[in-house]
Parts: structure tokens; C-alpha cells; sequence
């Protein structure tokens, strides 16, 4: 099965082998599929060729004729006005379907993977509660009980304007902390681009070399975040691409400010960082 997370803000294709149990030949490309929507309410014509150069690439390693797979796009479809001539431009370039898939379905596929992914590390479920940072949107999952999506996500956030960014994320995220306030979970794993960037920086791996069986379980706490952020900031621009990848360092700072957001309205100290999400539990599920 090929499982295709086509994000706000990167897409991402893996194959699973369920007779095994196994993921392998993970793919990942930044699109940007968000860039504008916040102004436009549209997916602009620079992301759809971005979009399509990345399934081309990714085309090259996984075959789409002969092996099943399940395509899906989230919150930035959702939104934009012109999703349907949007996907039949992908369709007719790619050969891809892609279906959009609500906020609860979302939740549903990334709740199933990072559950999949605590159970392989011998991690406790129990108390546990799951936020999803995307591009457009951002979900909270408490485990057995309910899940909540909000849209903001890195790449809106950061073509907000700055100084309406902390206090438009506490606006929006007060429906999120009334939910942990009510369920009192006692564990908070933090998932998506972001949360597994900055664990990356932490455990010394760079873009290139990016390992989820490095990052899987990583801790990080709000003092991390911070310190994160100000090394990004003081690195060369050469540095930055090698440690982030080209074009990222405006959306990981956004992504950071939403993450210490979170951690002080949730009232934890600190985040684990598992990486299975949207595209992992597709896969599991079968679409």
C-alpha cells in the first residue's frame, strides 16, 4: 500500500508492508500548498506545479500503476475555493486522485499512527493527548475521548501579520485548552514538520540525514524550543538549509511560536515527539 499525505504545507508518500509490519521508502517534499490562502482563499497556481514536480519525483520511486494506494489532502483544499479545478489539474498531470478528507478523519489517521508508533516503543497510551501542527490547521487528539481542529497552521501564521500572532493563537487555541482542562491528560506528544525539526537539532541530525528512528520518543521542553529558535536564527544561511532544509526557517519559527503557545496554555512542561502521522496511518488503515 502507498499511502500520499498531499499537506498545508508538505507532501508526503510511504509504502507499507502489512504482512510485515514495516514502513519503507519514505518521501517527502515541501509545497507550500498554503502559501496565500490566507489572503486569497485560494491555492495558487505556483503551489499546483510545485505539488505536480513533487508527485513527478515521487512517481519515480513508487508505482502508482501496479501497487494500491490511498492519496488525500487536508485542510488547505478544505479551504480553497477552487480545490475541484485544483485536483483535476493534478489528476490530469499525475494520473493521482486525490480525495480531501475532513478534520475528524485527519485526527482519526494520525491518532491511529502515533498510537501505532507508542506501542512499537513500549510507550504508555493511557492519559495520553496528541497535537498535530500542520500547514493550515491544527488538531488536538486526547486519546478514547474527543479530537479538535483549529485552523491556523505554520504557513498562515506566518504570513500573519507579527504582531497579531500570539494573540490571535491564544484566541484560537482557548477551545483546545478547555478540552485538556476537562480530560486532564497527562501526556503530551507533539507531531508533524515542526516538533520533529527541532528534535532533529537536538539529537545533531541534519535535513538530509533525517532518521525517524532517531527522533521517535525525543523530549522536548519549552527552554529546548526557545534555544532551538535563537540557534536557527544565529546560523548562517548555509547552515540553516543544512540542518532545515531549503525554505523552512520562517515556517519552523511559526511552527515554534504555536508549540510554546500550546505548552503554556495546555499546561505541560514538556512534549514528546513521535513522527508517524496523517501519511502513517493511512497506510495502517487502508484508506
Amino acid at each position: 500500500m502507498i499511502a500520499v499525505d498531499l499537506g498545508s504545507n508538505t507532501l508526503r508518500a510511504i509504502i507499507y508492508d502489512r504482512q510485515k509490519d514495516t514502513f519503507k521508502t519514505p518521501f517527502q517534499r515541501v509545497v507550500k500548498t498554503a502559501d496565500g490562502l490566507i489572503h486569497t482563499g485560494m491555492i495558487s497556481q505556483d503551489a499546483v506545479i510545485r505539488i505536480i514536480h513533487a508527485l513527478h519525483e515521487a512517481q519515480a520511486l513508487f508505482d502508482f500503476k501496479t501497487t494500491p494506494y490511498c492519496a488525500v489532502t487536508t485542510a488547505a483544499m478544505r479551504m480553497a475555493h477552487n480545490r475541484n479545478e485544483v485536483l483535476k489539474t493534478i489528476l490530469d498531470a499525475t494520473g493521482i486522485s486525490f480525495r480531501v478528507i475532513d478534520a475528524m478523519q485527519e485526527a482519526y489517521y494520525t491518532q491511529k499512527a502515533v498510537l501505532h508508533r507508542l506501542q512499537a516503543l513500549g510507550r504508555p497510551h493511557d492519559g495520553v493527548a496528541i497535537i498535530d501542527v500542520g500547514g493550515a490547521s491544527t488538531e488536538l487528539m486526547i486519546v478514547g475521548r474527543n479530537a479538535i481542529s483549529v485552523d491556523i497552521g505554520i504557513v498562515t501564521l506566518a504570513q500573519m501579520d507579527a504582531t497579531l500572532q500570539k494573540a490571535h493563537l491564544k484566541q484560537m487555541f482557548g477551545c483546545l485548552a478547555d478540552a485538556v482542562k476537562q480530560s486532564q491528560p497527562t501526556i503530551l506528544i507533539a507531531t508533524s514538520g515542526t516538533p520533529t525539526t527541532i528534535a532533529a537539532l537536538k539529537q545533531g541530525v541534519t535535513y538530509d540525514a533525517y532518521d525517524p528512528r532517531k527522533i521517535n520518543g525525543t523530549t522536548l521542553s519549552a527552554q529546548e524550543l526557545k534555544e532551538a529558535l535563537q540557534t536557527l536564527n544565529e546560523m548562517h544561511e548555509a547552515d540553516r538549509i543544512t540542518a532545515v532544509g531549503v525554505g523552512r526557517s520562517d515556517l519552523i519559527e511559526a511552527g515554534v511560536e504555536i508549540l510554546l503557545v500550546l505548552l503554556e496554555m495546555l499546561g505541560f512542561s514538556s512534549m514528546t515527539v513521535i513522527d508517524d502521522s496523517l501519511r502513517e496511518g493511512l497506510a495502517l488503515e487502508g484508506c
